[in-house]
């Protein structure tokens, strides 16, 4: 069932969970230039849940691509998967990273403060190199360029996801799998508050990473979720909102999350399946790993404070400066670093001269 119409649209949420991931980040600004958002600002907080959205979206994308070939566990074959994984992450971050230890030391040079200088020290910067930043007993908190965070846990469940497609596989009713997967993950971010950043990252990324795969096999025996993709849409967006405003953990809405992917899986039409969507969709991960280097420099260079009292249009220009340095930013990665660096790598392991065979979209997740 390796049909690519099913991920048109689960291409096109990816930019739809970068934008709230953005929209986390800048709302503050975003209120500073236009303070009528303020409104919107229960949705933007929950941004950081784009994360788990994107957790259960990279199971559900790594089963539907590699269920075949980990039926049963074969080293070169996982070899092979592992390198691809890396070709597919690892550029971008060690670009990102790069950048960000540049600016940081020019900053120091220059003198100037640094948002969180706890976050640049030396041992920080080894275990982003190594992707071992977000891994349990290594890190407590957020360091150098920190939605990378997730990509760390992400390289966690790759590891894994081998061993587990047989045993996953084994199970005779997988959409109950998606609900004992997600469950302790659940109970912990409802007991303790469901905000854990690194202390919980590699049980967060394993709940949900299970589920999507779990989910998948799901979908592929016949699970269908009755209703209109955008009522689901609409109903995680009030129950956000209404979780924010009431102190409901907001974690809650992850099995709806599940439902939407569904949705979005059975259905190859729509506005998230255009090219627009699709495009920025494909350079969502560039925009998730660019964004917190521009906010550094954008912040300072055009210091929203210093707009406060300015008039509207000078505010929706300063506002449209940072539209087009984010979305610039990304783009140039996507297609400079990100999509060059990839056919590389992966060229290097099939052999040199040996042109690259596009596989199916792959999902990356976003920070919190």
């Amino acid at each position: 069932m390796q049909n690519t119409k099913h991920l048109a649209r689960l291409t096109g949420i990816r930019a739809v969970a970068a934008l709230f991931v953005v929209f986390l980040h800048y709302r503050n600004d975003l209120e500073t230039f236009l303070p009528s958002t303020k409104i919107l600002d229960p949705l933007f907080s929950a941004g950081d849940l784009g994360v788990d959205l994107f957790f259960m979206l990279s199971g559900f994308i790594l089963m539907l691509n590699y269920e075949q070939k980990f039926r049963r566990f074969a080293l070169p074959e996982y070899r092979k998967f592992l390198w691809t994984r890396l070709a597919r992450i690892y550029p971008v971050h060690v670009f990102t990273l790069f950048f960000l230890t540049a600016l940081v030391l020019f900053a120091r040079h220059l003198h100037q403060p640094l948002h969180h200088p706890e976050w640049y020290t030396l041992p920080a910067w080894l275990q982003n190199v190594f992707l071992l930043q977000a891994w349990t007993g290594i890190a407590q908190t957020l360091s150098w360029n920190f939605p990378a965070w997730s990509i760390s846990a992400e390289w966690f469940a790759y590891l894994f996801f081998p061993l587990a497609v047989p045993v996953l596989l084994g199970i005779k009713r997988p959409i109950f799998a998606v609900a004992v997967a997600l469950l302790p993950y659940l109970a912990v971010a409802v007991i303790h508050g469901d905000h854990p950043l690194i202390p919980l990252a590699l049980l967060r990324v394993s709940c949900e990473f299970v589920a999507g795969c779990a989910l998948y096999l799901a979908f592929e025996k016949g699970f269908r979720v009755p209703g209109n993709t955008a009522f689901w849409g609409i109903l995680i967006m009030v129950f956000l909102w209404t979780a924010e405003v009431r102190g409901i953990p907001r974690v809650l809405i992850l099995p709806v999350f599940a439902i939407l992917i569904v949705r979005l899986a059975a259905n190859s039409t729509g506005f998230l399946s255009g090219a627009v969507a699709g495009f920025w969709g494909e350079a969502s991960y560039a925009l998730y790993m660019t964004h917190g280097i521009c906010q550094e420099v954008l912040e300072r260079l055009l210091r929203p404070t210093h707009f406060a009292t300015a008039s509207f249009t000078m505010r929706l220009m300063v506002l449209a400066s940072y539209a087009l340095a984010i979305a610039g930013a990304a783009i140039l990665t996507y297609l400079c670093v990100e999509r060059p660096a990839r056919t590389w790598m992966r060229n290097v392991y099939h052999g040199a001269g040996r042109p690259e065979v596009r596989v199916t979209p792959e999902i990356i997740p976003m920070q919190s």
